[in-house]
């Protein structure tokens, strides 16, 4: 029913940039501060590294993924983190997002990571709700970034 494929950001730009765009309003709830050239920087970055994929349904994109599936914390933990979980509105309840997460959480258990990692911001009530069903916690207080949420891998 769904793919998770790598995604390209010189060829899927509309999509890329628009769903990062909207992550953004949604988080921050304005747009003032989105710069696009940071944003087409970052997506190419993360294309290089292979971290950037795209949710297919059929032929159509409709959602996206950020991660670095293994990062060392200063707590010499191994760490999955999870940039961006991001579906297309009309997508939102109908089980695509679960479908993402446990793909991103298989990504990060594959490379041996024993927790996972992301920011939420406080506002986006129906994002916190997603994360909290399945077993997220918060860490500390929110800050300008939003609220750190981990989630155990064992």
């Amino acid at each position: 029913m769904y793919l998770l494929l790598p995604a390209d950001p010189a060829t899927h730009v509309s999509h890329c940039l628009p769903f990062r765009r909207d992550a953004w309003r949604i988080s921050f709830g304005q747009l003032d501060t989105f710069d696009e050239q940071d944003t087409l920087s970052w997506l190419a970055r993360l294309q290089e590294l292979g971290r950037l994929h795209h949710l297919w349904h059929e032929d159509e994109i409709i959602g996206q993924l950020e991660l670095s599936p293994a990062l060392v914390r200063p707590d010499g933990v191994q760490e999955g983190y999870i940039y961006l979980l991001y579906l297309c509105p009309h997508w939102r309840g109908l089980g695509a997002g679960r479908w993402l997460h446990d793909q991103a959480l298989a990504r990060i258990r594959a490379v041996g990571s024993q927790r996972a990692g992301l920011r939420v911001s406080p506002s986006n009530l129906p994002a916190v709700s997603f994360y909290a069903r399945l077993g997220w916690q918060p860490v500390g207080a929110p800050d300008a970034r939003g609220q750190l949420l981990t989630l155990p891998l064992s």
